[in-house]
């Protein structure tokens, strides 16, 4: 099936009739068992409906995705866009003060680590350093303990996110809340 919502035949790419599942019929079936008995170098975009080599599309887990690598791009662009980015911005803002409003001591503590960093860049008793892992000069300063307001490692935005999605998917396994 591709994503217009078509089911079409793995080999051919005529539309399939309800009862099949991959191809359309017996000549298809027995082409789409040899193809798969060999190595694979074409690969037919669900998207686009075109036979491309398997470089055209991306690789996940040792499997290629179902579509080509310009389909999925303007799958990724059409989901992005779905939702305008101004709706993005105001449902953080409101999650965000909803946790302030929740946790006003735990707020005040961020508030005070953030505030004593930027004052002491600002001052010059801490100079901004490249990111720790990748060397990029657009770095973010991450506590590890917000009670040591001035202990920070630098991490640019990329590695800082990742940094906070495998501590937070950790705390979340240690404490079995997946």
């Amino acid at each position: 099936m591709n994503y217009r919502g078509l089911r079409i035949c793995a080999v051919c790419a005529k539309q399939l009739p309800p009862a099949n599942d991959i191809t359309c019929s017996m000549e298809c079936a027995a082409q789409w068992r040899s193809l798969k008995a060999d190595a694979i170098t074409d690969k037919r975009c669900c998207g686009c409906s075109e036979l491309k080599p398997v470089d055209s599309f991306y690789q996940v887990k040792g499997r290629y995705r179902s579509l080509c690598k310009l389909c999925f791009s303007e799958a990724v662009t059409a989901r992005r866009n779905a939702v305008p980015i101004e709706v993005k911005r105001e449902s953080y803002r409101t999650k965000t003060a909803k946790w302030r409003r929740e946790n006003p001591v735990k707020a005040q503590i961020l508030a005070d680590a953030h505030n004593a960093v930027n004052s002491a860049i600002r001052s010059g008793s801490l100079t901004r350093r490249p990111c720790d892992i990748c060397g990029s000069a657009a770095s973010d300063a991450h506590h590890d303990d917000y009670s040591k307001p001035l202990d920070v490692r630098w991490l640019c935005h990329l590695h800082h996110m990742r940094h906070h999605r495998t501590v937070k998917s950790a705390l979340e396994f240690a404490s079995g809340l997946k």
